[in-house]
């Protein structure tokens, strides 16, 4: 997969401490962290010598942000937990599995219809999947997440989650290299109009071009790279097919049914 620094976005930190103990849904390749760190922490909890607490730790699934990435997460999340890996894990773990949804307005989906929201809302509370809404993440820690949530009273309270997994879905930001650009060309305009200023106007002009071409060649490797992945992933299933269909056309063995002679 091609990664380039300077092309695409990058995941917003909203300033939160110990995001590197968290995972992120933006390539491939965090997705194949998050399906191996699930299974991991299936099979630690079965373990004999993991105690209750430890193993209601690892069975608790934090995700960081109510917008339609988390939400749609946390439900098939929710799905892979409690009906897909049932069938290969003991079925008393599903009593301790827990799925939290952390967001920091008053509803989740805040972007959508009211009516989708109250929806969403209520599907997860049939579920069991808890909401924390007007909550704030304060810090994520190797085994629990800090977040400040009001209460009934309008005051801000420090609570904690132990947690196994986070997923870290609030949004996206620009690159360090987008905003030092956007800031030099924002100078450059509040310039007067002088020889030295229309050359360095030029200069960041050209790096914008460069930029713009360094994104437009990482968005078509990717693509590429996309494409060759799903014909990788359909040929064994195309053969599959094949073999189906010639099995279900080929003629039916007979048997000859000989018949003693009196």
């Amino acid at each position: 997969m091609v990664t380039d620094p300077w092309a695409g976005s990058t995941t917003n930190p909203h300033g939160v401490k110990g995001l590197e103990n968290c995972h992120f849904l933006k390539t491939i390749e965090d997705a194949r962290e998050i399906r191996n760190r699930v299974l991991q922490n299936l099979e630690h909890a079965c373990l004999p010598t993991t105690s209750d607490e430890e193993r209601r730790r690892l069975l608790s699934f934090v995700v960081s942000g109510g917008g339609p990435t988390g939400v749609e997460f946390a439900a098939e999340l929710f799905d892979l937990l409690n009906e897909d890996l049932g069938r290969s894990f003991p079925k008393i773990l599903r009593n301790e599995i827990s799925v939290h949804v952390i967001q920091s307005r008053g509803h989740i989906l805040n972007t959508y219809d009211e009516a989708v929201s109250r929806f969403a809302e209520a599907r997860f509370a049939h579920d069991q999947v808890e909401v924390l809404t007007n909550s704030r993440v304060k810090e994520v820690q190797p085994d629990k997440i800090l977040f400040t949530q009001k209460n009934d009273q309008g005051e801000t309270v420090t609570k904690e989650i132990p947690m196994g997994f986070c997923l870290w879905s609030t949004g996206v930001g620009k690159l360090k290299t987008l905003c030092s650009l956007q800031i030099q060309i924002f100078t450059v305009n509040q310039l007067k109009p002088t020889f030295a200023n229309a050359s360095r106007k030029s200069l960041i002009f050209k790096q914008t071009n460069t930029l713009l071409k360094r994104t437009l060649i990482s968005v078509s490797m990717e693509l590429l790279w996309a494409r060759s992945m799903l014909l990788v992933t359909a040929l064994p299933f195309k053969t599959m097919l094949q073999t189906t269909s010639s099995i279900s056309s080929a003629p039916l063995p007979t048997t000859e049914v000989k018949t003693r002679r009196k």
